[in-house]
């Protein structure tokens, strides 16, 4: 459940974002209230970003991942904000690929497992301190 809270915060969080930046160009309200937008929705919008970030955080205890799915998100729901709102055309070859890319990052951070590419039986850390030594794979 609280997966599911989190996912909804991205996209609505996205979703917000998407239309106070691009809101002015298709209609007078965004343009004609900037600063309650500024005012209302950027708090909104944090609100949805950080339950997102620490809910994800949480679950996956690595902010790879939580930072990748975001941005695969944020590129699907700009492309449908794009395509809906503005008309651009989502059937473009760099569309295309763009939106493969970004369901293959999200896929990639969800499915493959978490092992390290320099010795593939060792899993990465969940946790890492500053004063640890970097260099022990030479």
């Amino acid at each position: 459940m609280k997966l599911i809270f989190a996912l909804f915060c991205l996209v609505a969080g996205h979703l917000l974002a998407w239309l106070q930046l691009n809101g002015p160009i298709f209609n007078n309200w965004w343009k004609d209230n900037i600063w309650i937008s500024a005012l209302c929705v950027s708090p909104v919008i944090f609100f949805f970003s950080m339950s997102y970030w620490s809910i994800t955080y949480d679950l996956l205890q690595t902010v790879w991942p939580v930072k990748f799915i975001a941005y695969g998100v944020n590129i699907i729901v700009f492309s449908i904000c794009a395509y809906y709102f503005l008309g651009e055309s989502l059937f473009t070859i760099r569309n295309i690929v763009s939106i493969i890319f970004a369901t293959l990052m999200i896929l990639s951070q969800a499915y493959l497992p978490k092992t390290s590419i320099f010795d593939a039986k060792e899993k990465t850390k969940t946790h890492v301190s500053i004063d640890e030594n970097t260099n022990n794979h030479n």
